[in-house]
């Protein structure tokens, strides 16, 4: 590209930045070729004659006109942190690489995945190395000689040498399949199971866990419902007893309260004496000019506190004593 088209291309993008200040980063980057090229016209101008179309300008006065893409600093440190490579330190290609030829603004607005199929000698080392690069378009296929700082190379990616009995895996199949390398190019599936296939298992186990948890966890819930009912009956039937007991407890008592009522009511009704048998025989005493019968236990322990009949002859006494003692079964005293 020539420096017109270079500076053109680079106005296009400063035109951006000024309708859109939030990228003016992410338009910095995409000018980095073109700023490589000026830098690289405008520095070399004593020995380069292929640049008839360059304005007398130095590159600090270009950073100057283009101030709002930033200061000469930014632009310094850009071409410096620049992913394209110097084109003082310039990539080597040869014929058959694949690059891609990178889009430069103008009449070529995308870039291009294409094949190097020349490379041109030079006749000044310090000249940059052009290469015819042949891309595919929409009306066939385009060969254009390009210098290599215009392309960027593609980098191949190895190929593994097999030998027979070797394993690999292949992740575009089932996400990970194993294959044994037999030689001749054929490669036959092992029995090893495929990624897919061992996240399916692992799947199906945890699946088959959670189930059994569940079932688990359902039977000790339903044992623990039937322990809490049989609990639960048990203390019916248990409190149930204990009602019944204390009732029949409650019954005894108030019939044993009942038969002792009756009994001291009916001991209240005889009296003392014939609530009491006597245990000792009775005998006649005379007290003063009175006859008296005591029971002799009676008559032992204090005549004073004795009680007894009063008779006036001894008589009477002896009668009365005797007739106690054979109602009592005690053998008459006198």
């Amino acid at each position: 590209m020539s420096f017109k088209e270079l500076d053109g291309f680079i106005d296009l993008g400063i035109h951006c930045i000024a309708l859109n200040q939030a990228s003016i980063i992410r338009a910095r980057q995409a000018m980095k070729p073109a700023l490589i090229r000026i830098h690289d016209m405008l520095s070399n101008r004593g020995i380069r004659n292929d640049l008839n179309d360059v304005p007398v300008i130095t590159w600090k006065t270009f950073c100057h006109n283009k101030k709002m893409l930033g200061c000469k600093r930014t632009l310094d440190a850009l071409i410096k942190d620049a992913g394209l490579d110097n084109p003082t330190k310039q990539q080597k290609l040869l014929v058959g690489d694949k690059a891609i030829l990178l889009a430069n603004g103008t009449d070529r607005p995308v870039s291009h995945v294409a094949e190097v199929t020349l490379v041109h000698e030079k006749t000044n080392p310090k000249d940059d190395t052009k290469i015819d690069i042949t891309y595919q378009t929409q009306n066939g296929a385009k060969t254009e000689t390009v210098r290599t700082t215009e392309v960027e190379k593609v980098k191949t990616a190895k190929v593994p040498v097999l030998n027979t009995g070797d394993l690999v895996v292949l992740l575009d199949i089932e996400g990970g399949a194993e294959f044994r390398y037999d030689g001749g190019g054929i490669l036959t599936r092992t029995d090893t199971s495929s990624k897919a296939e061992a996240a399916r298992l692992a799947q199906d186990e945890k699946d088959v866990a959670s189930a059994r948890r569940k079932r688990e966890a359902a039977a000790a819930k339903k044992e623990a419902a039937a322990k809490a009912k049989a609990n639960k009956k048990e203390a019916a039937v248990a409190k149930k007893a204990k009602a019944m007991e204390d009732k029949r407890l409650i019954a005894a008592a108030k019939k044993e309260a009942a038969a002792l009522q009756a009994k001291k009511k009916a001991n209240g009704k005889r009296g003392h004496k014939a609530a009491t048998k006597p245990t000792r025989p009775f005998i006649a005493q005379k007290l003063g000019e009175k006859f008296f019968v005591f029971d002799k236990g009676e008559v032992e322990i204090s005549i004073r506190t004795a009680k007894s009949s009063q008779f006036g002859p001894l008589a009477d006494a002896v009668v009365c004593a005797n007739g106690l003692n054979q109602k009592y079964g005690f053998e008459a005293t006198i």
